[in-house]
């Protein structure tokens, strides 16, 4: 049998090996964070958007960001979602840009802050788990962005379709034609842009709300708005 700092160092070995993915902070990296069976954990609450629940979450990225300081954050349903940026001349990333520690510190962080944050006793014994990657430009980072707002959306609609019809009803049924057959009952336009968009915050910590379809928003402008201007080329 090996002696103990053999041991050690064989364990250590192991571990290094496979936690040994950090980024340099040249390229955007995105985490998401998202409620562990935050299905079951809401069910009985007000629908079909609760007014806590979403407090709770803005309430937390806020507290993400003053803590991280991201590019920006992002957050809709029990998801938020950030971006760090950090070129080596002016800054780095939160734990040397280590992928386990910044994940796992994430998903603590976020738990931690939720559970602060909200008035719902059940959703006192919330749990988030956390994934982060890479993108090679900051347009790709506008585009996650992008996919999680479109997400948002879609969720959204069939959230408030939902809470009308009946699973029977919808069944087959596009999110268009659902906005549609809302008209005149319980219309989804007249939902807040937060409900039906979601939120952002900016490196400032100013939170903004997508006031109208985020396909309609000029991609080079919010490239700016996080990262700020520079000689990146820009992907269409």
């Amino acid at each position: 049998m090996n002696d103990k700092l053999s041991l050690g160092d064989r364990m250590k070995g192991y571990e290094r090996e496979q936690n040994s993915v950090s980024w340099d902070g040249s390229k955007p990296v995105i985490c998401r964070l998202d409620g562990s069976a935050f299905h079951t954990l809401t069910n009985g609450l007000e629908r079909p958007f609760d007014r806590r629940m979403t407090h709770s979450m803005r309430q937390t990225a806020r507290r993400l960001a003053d803590e991280f300081n991201p590019v920006f954050v992002y957050t809709q349903s029990d998801e938020i979602t950030m971006c760090f940026y950090a070129p080596a001349e002016l800054s780095q990333l939160p734990f040397g840009g280590k992928q386990f520690k910044l994940t796992s510190v994430l998903a603590s962080a976020c738990t931690r802050h939720f559970r602060k944050s909200t008035s719902i006793d059940r959703l006192k014994e919330a749990e988030f788990d956390c994934r982060c990657f890479e993108v090679p430009t900051k347009s790709e980072a506008v585009n996650c962005l992008y996919w999680r707002f479109l997400d948002c959306t879609r969720n959204s609609i069939l959230s408030v379709g939902q809470h009308n019809f009946s699973h029977k009803e919808l069944q087959g049924i596009s999110c268009n034609e659902i906005v549609d057959m809302l008209k005149g009952v319980d219309p989804w336009e007249e939902y807040g842009p937060g409900e039906r968009f979601g939120g952002f915050l900016t490196k400032n910590n100013e939170y903004m709300l997508f006031s109208v379809d985020m396909k309609g928003a000029n991609h080079d402008e919010l490239i700016e708005l996080f990262f700020g201007k520079d000689e990146e080329t820009v992907d269409n």
